[in-house]
């Protein structure tokens, strides 16, 4: 498995909590390409904050790819943001699907604001595989999404990680992740 909680994963980690300082992060009251390019970084963190099965990481050469499901609300950011990193010593390539029918193999979908039935297509396409899934909807977790992006009262972007649905995926989170993050607890079922 790769992991990394080296001085450089130390520097991510700090990032994101400056990332997740009150600033008005992904408020819906921000420009939408100025929204996008912060969640373009989170998605980039994440990509670097997660532990991956052997089977999973990209071979030399290969790229790291990650996936948006839906109306691409990135506009260049995302490409953009990702063309001036690697992870690994490997670069990223963006690829984007119109529908869940269409979902290819990535390392990272970033599902798009989206219907239940929407959402439900897009996270079975890839449910049980070593694929990181990120989307903002309000029920991204209880459908088994792994990371949900939101804004606290405060303004800060922050986000809520199912752990339940990133242990079924073979995905480790980092410590320092999992310390400023929400942790989704699901409902308990009352019995009768």
């Amino acid at each position: 498995m790769v992991t990394h909680l080296s001085k450089r994963a130390l520097i991510v980690v700090g990032a994101i909590l400056v990332a997740a300082a009150p600033v008005k992060g992904i408020d819906h009251a921000l420009p939408d390409a100025a929204r996008y390019e912060i969640i373009a970084g989170f998605l980039y963190n994440f990509c670097k904050l997660t532990t991956w099965p052997d089977t999973a990481v990209p071979k030399r050469g290969e790229a790291w790819a990650v996936g948006v499901v839906g109306e691409n609300p990135f506009g260049a950011a995302l490409a953009k943001t990702l063309a001036m990193r690697t992870f690994e010593e490997r670069r990223f390539d963006v690829l984007y699907f119109h529908t869940a029918r269409s979902i290819k193999s990535c390392h990272v979908l970033y599902v798009v604001h989206c219907s239940p039935a929407e959402l439900s297509a897009a996270l079975e396409a890839v449910r049980g595989e070593p694929v990181l899934t990120v989307g903002e909807n309000d029920d991204f977790t209880a459908h088994g999404g792994m990371i949900r992006l939101f804004t606290d009262d405060g303004g800060r972007v922050r986000f809520e990680i199912n752990r339940a649905a990133t242990r079924q995926a073979r995905l480790g989170m980092s410590a320092k992740l999992l310390q400023v993050a929400v942790i989704y607890e699901p409902p308990v079922k009352e019995t009768k």
